[in-house]
C-alpha cells in the first residue's frame, strides 16, 4: 500500500511511543492536526487512458484493502489476486468526507505541489508535485 497526502502527513507525525501500542491511538493523535490542511489538485490516468483532474487530501494504492482494526480502506483490492485500487478521500472532520474509487491495472497519480508520501505505513520521501 502506498499513500500521499493526509494520511502520509499522519503516519509522518504520529509518536513512535504511541506507534508501538496496539491499536490506532497514534493516528487518532497525530490526525487532527492535518484535517484543515488545504485540498491539492492532482491528476489520475488509469492504465493508459485520459487525464482526469480532481481535488482531494490524500490518494492511497494498495492490494491490501484492510488496515488495523479491520477498518476496510480499499473494499475491491486483494493481495492474491486483480489489479490494484485507488482511494481518493477528502476528510472532512468527524463528519466523515469524500471518497472516489477506480480499479486499474496501471495507476497513474500527479500532484500539482509536492506532497507528504508513504508505503506499508512508513513515511518516505516527499512525492514530487
Amino acid at each position: 500500500m502506498a499513500g500521499a497526502g493526509f494520511d502520509a502527513a499522519m503516519i509522518r507525525d504520529a509518536s513512535p511511543a504511541l506507534k508501538a501500542r496496539p491499536g490506532r491511538p497514534a493516528y487518532a493523535v497525530a490526525a487532527p492536526g492535518h484535517l484543515t490542511e488545504p485540498r491539492t489538485r492532482l491528476t489520475i490516468r488509469l492504465d493508459g487512458g485520459r487525464r482526469s483532474r480532481r481535488k482531494a487530501r490524500m490518494a492511497v494504492i494498495g492490494d491490501v484493502g484492510t488496515l488495523q482494526a479491520r477498518l476496510r480502506l480499499l473494499p475491491r483490492a486483494r493481495p492474491d489476486s486483480g489489479p490494484p485500487e485507488l482511494v481518493l478521500l477528502d476528510p472532512q472532520g468527524l463528519a466523515g468526507g469524500a471518497l472516489e474509487y477506480a480499479t486499474a491495472t496501471r495507476i497513474d497519480v500527479r500532484f500539482a505541489r509536492p506532497a507528504p508520501g508513504s508505503s506499508t505505513a512508513r513515511p518516505c520521501p516527499t512525492v514530487p508535485g
